[in-house]
């Protein structure tokens, strides 16, 4: 089973993977651990670590390229949730050929359907770890000084302020729009405004699991 997991800022499609990775034993593939965790002793590694440093996104060819290296792995052989991508329509098409060449298919597109006032509340009480990218919040977890994980140090990310917040929105909202029209008839709305557990629950019953 082939899973996308979509969602604006704040969403919590991180929280929601790991509990559908639990339920369904499918992989969580997301870009942003693919590109925290590139070698950059290869080719393809250092080119996108050279374009992470300049503070620059990755362009879609490089992006393609690493996510299809991912899929390619063993654990992927039965499906995947793949959370962060595609971004654009440009990568939905590129995914799509790229399954199709291999006779496999989307099954389904949860959209994790949050309104912006809430993702600027959830957003402003999230903190960050600097080694290994563990993201904690203030409300569940009180008075929490660095990382239980790794011992790492906690931030509060720049564009996680509410005018961030409110601007990162409104962008991945203009580049989305168009993916989940191209996904329409796969396209599974799941309300996020309640507890990580309910926002479960109702995927659970998006997916028929």
């Amino acid at each position: 089973m082939i899973i996308l997991l979509m969602g604006p800022p704040g969403a919590g499609k991180g929280t929601q993977a790991t509990l559908l990775e639990k339920a369904t034993g499918l992989p969580h593939v997301s870009t942003g651990d693919l590109f925290r965790a590139v070698n950059p002793k290869t080719p393809l590694g250092a080119k996108v670590s050279k374009i992470m440093a300049g503070g620059e996104l990755v362009r879609d060819s490089l992006t393609n390229e690493l996510l299809a290296q991912r899929l390619q792995q063993k654990d992927c052989a039965k499906g995947f949730l793949l959370d962060g991508y595609p971004r654009t329509l440009a990568q939905a098409k590129y995914l799509d050929a790229w399954l199709k060449k291999r006779k496999k298919r989307i099954d389904a597109v949860l959209y994790f359907d949050l309104p912006v006032a809430k993702a600027v509340s959830r957003l402003s009480l999230r903190l960050t770890c600097d080694s290994c990218g563990m993201v904690y919040n203030e409300l569940r977890t009180p008075g929490v000084k660095k990382c239980v994980r790794c011992g790492g140090a906690l931030y509060r990310r720049d564009d996680q302020s509410p005018a961030a917040v409110k601007k990162r929105f409104a962008e991945y909202g203009r580049k989305t729009e168009p993916v989940l029209a191209h996904y329409a008839a796969k396209l599974r709305r799941v309300d996020v405004g309640q507890t990580p557990e309910k926002t479960f629950h109702r995927a659970v019953i998006a997916l028929g699991l």
